[in-house]
């Protein structure tokens, strides 16, 4: 009898609540009608399935409809409020650029929350099949176990052949009523226990789903917030223009004639210490300028001797004392520098990594070719947020070579911080730029220079290089614990 209903088991159990219902209905039927009840039993699953399928396609086109109006409309709305919350910051641009700041830090957050629900769905998807997997190879206890209720008179529903619930309720009533011999008993129980557990760990794949769909959402809103930030970040500046139209060209000049990273940063420093002599001597010219106006003033108040002309002189003197300080090369102007209030050298330990993600290669490792690597590389999520890790002031902004877009930023004391293999960037050469920043966005996939040979187009990679006095230095000093995800007694 079982050798005969073989054939229609194996068709029906194709996923898991259908195997089970499949083995239900074979063994429901008893010999003394099987041929006329299988006959039914076939035709009804067959007219029922196919119902099922044009409702659950229906249901669906229906609610992606549903969902695209709501998403549109709440995508206009969220816009809206963002554009009115911008607009509040005006032109101020230390308003604009700590509203950055902040959105690139939500941005990030919500990054890395994505990467968490994404793991924990991996393993709730590789649980759930696995259960799938020992729940098939067990489908005869389960249909023996349906087989026995139908015997007792409790013929399971035609719903049984989609709804893996429907075979939980069914093995469990099989055991309270006394319907499985003692011999399966225990097994049984381990079936029930299984079918609990796929039902429990589909509800937390259903939640997980739903968090992961809500937390995309958020992100979609802070990238949104962060473009019209920078927008407006760029209007700001346009009176500028001008000006950053002639760094990019000389950015461009310079990418071309440099044949490799360590021959740009050398003419980008070159360049750095020529500016800085010329902007001491500069400031040397205008001191003695002006200490000599002080001088003439003094004198001035002193044959005078009114009000009028000391207070000349007092603020000559402040002048003088001011351009006074610009001799000293280690004096940071605040509003061309913008940098830490600290020295780069003493943040060792301090620094964010520029993207969300994971370290996937290190300073000093041997790469595909047997050649040291010269800086850390970072796997991330396409369309991360890259933001500065520290401050200081941009001396490269734009595509060099096989590294993409890349970014050079001047740390000070001689320090340069590199970060290669960007789709996109937001700043200008001489710009500067805070901590935390955002100062370009990762593309799709990474580039074919920082990958290796078998893997050129998978997950989007920055590659970032610190060099000190023109010579590479190992990063791994400066990220902080926090940035890489470990404790502080970690290697």
């Amino acid at each position: 009898m079982i050798a005969r209903r073989l054939p229609l088991l194996r068709a029906l159990f194709g996923g898991l609540a259908l195997s089970a219902a499949g083995y239900a209905m074979a063994h429901a039927a008893d010999e003394t009608a099987a041929t006329d009840k299988t006959i039914t039993t076939k035709s009804f699953e067959a007219d029922y399935s196919e119902a099922r399928r044009i409702a659950v396609r229906r249901d669906e086109k229906r609610s992606d409809y549903q969902s695209l109006a709501r998403e549109l409309a709440e995508s206009a709305s969220r816009r809206a409020a963002l554009q009115a919350e911008i607009a509040a910051l005006g032109v101020d641009a230390r308003a604009i650029g700590a509203a950055l700041i902040q959105a690139a830090k939500t941005e990030r957050k919500l990054t890395e929350d994505i990467a968490s629900i994404e793991s924990r769905l991996v393993g709730l998807r590789e649980r759930q099949s696995g259960l799938q997997i020992s729940l098939t190879a067990r489908r005869a206890l389960l249909a023996e176990v349906l087989a026995s209720l139908q015997r007792m008179g409790l013929n399971p529903p035609p719903a049984l052949l989609v709804t893996p619930d429907d075979a939980l309720s069914a093995v469990r009533s099989a055991i309270l009523l006394g319907a499985v011999v003692p011999e399966l008993r225990e097994e049984t129980t381990a079936l029930l226990q299984d079918l609990s557990d796929l039902r429990n760990v589909a509800a937390h794949i259903t939640e997980q789903k739903e968090s992961l769909a809500e937390t995309q959402r958020d992100q979609a809103a802070e990238r949104e917030r962060l473009s019209l930030l920078l927008d407006a970040k760029n209007a700001a500046r346009q009176k500028s223009q001008a000006q950053i139209e002639a760094e990019q060209a000389r950015a461009s000049e310079l990418a071309k004639r440099a044949s490799s990273l360590a021959e740009l940063i050398e003419t980008l420093e070159d360049e750095r210490q020529k500016a800085e002599e010329e902007a001491r001597q500069e400031a040397d010219r205008k001191a003695e300028e002006a200490a000599e106006a002080a001088r003439l003033a003094a004198l001035e108040a002193e044959r005078q001797r009114t009000a009028e002309a000391e207070a000349k002189a007092k603020a000559a003197q402040e002048l003088a004392d001011r351009l006074a300080r610009l001799r000293d090369p280690d004096e940071k102007d605040a509003d061309h520098r913008l940098s830490a209030n600290l020295p780069f050298s003493s943040r060792r330990g301090d620094l964010v990594l520029p993207v969300a993600g994971r370290l996937e290669s290190r300073f000093g490792e041997t790469d595909e070719t047997g050649e040291k690597r010269l800086g850390d590389t970072v796997r991330s999520q396409s369309g991360s947020i890259v933001t500065s890790p520290a401050g200081g002031t941009v001396l490269f902004a734009g595509r060099f070579r096989s590294f993409g877009q890349t970014i050079i930023l001047d740390a000070g004391e001689g320090y340069a911080i590199v970060m290669g293999g960007m789709h996109a960037i937001n700043v200008t050469r001489g710009q500067s730029v805070l901590a935390g920043e955002p100062i370009g966005e990762m593309g799709e996939t990474r580039l074919a220079a920082l990958a290796p040979l078998e893997d050129a187009l998978s997950e989007p990679m920055l590659y970032i290089e610190f060099w000190k006095d023109k010579k590479p230095v190992d990063p791994a000093a400066w990220w902080s614990n926090h940035s890489l995800g470990r404790t502080r007694n970690d290697p």
